[in-house]
């Protein structure tokens, strides 16, 4: 758009970027190309090359790891709170396979909170599981027992009848007044 508004050019910004960048590079009339430029792919190849360099990207692009551009950080409520909570809770930057437009919805600050699976003619047959597990408690046994199957995208059995849970219960809490 710099050709066209100069300096307004980067105050511009519009909720389809991407997809209207597209329509312009496949349909524009070449008045819409910057001067210097003598076709499409002219420009293209420049701004493949300068987000390279802007982006400290190696040259080969054989080495490029797409979990290094694309990391999973969970950090504990109270990480804000007690930084030594933080230290001992949070999973740190863990590289992904996913991003924010893919269907493994996953950036450094977002992601499922759970995964959940129902199959209503197999009730028993559903599967979840929780991003880091059953408990908030890093001091918990029970802490981070889920995200392992979490961070690899897999799943495991859910029961919800009486003979299916009782068949999986390894441990029973009760709660007394």
């Amino acid at each position: 758009m710099r050709p066209k508004l100069g300096k307004l050019a980067g105050d511009y910004h519009w909720g389809e970027a991407a997809f209207d960048e597209e329509e312009i590079v496949m349909h524009a009339k070449p008045e819409w190309l910057p001067r210097e430029y003598k076709d499409w792919n002219a420009l293209l190849t420049a701004a493949v090359r300068k987000a390279m360099h802007d982006g400290h990207a190696p040259a080969d692009v054989a080495a490029w790891t797409y979990g290094s551009w694309h990391v999973v950080d969970i950090e504990h409520p109270l990480a804000g709170f007690l930084p030594m909570i933080g230290r001992i809770a949070g999973t740190g930057p863990q590289p992904q396979s996913g991003d924010g437009t893919t269907v493994k919805q996953v950036g450094r600050t977002l992601g499922p909170s759970q995964r959940f699976t129902m199959d209503w003619s197999n009730i028993d047959g559903s599967t979840e599981n929780i991003v880091l597990g059953e408990s908030g408690n890093p001091l918990s046994p029970y802490f981070r027992d889920q995200w392992n199957d979490w961070y690899n995208g897999t799943t495991f059995a859910l029961p919800f009848t009486p003979s299916a849970v009782a068949a999986q219960t390894k441990h029973t809490l009760h709660l007394l007044p």
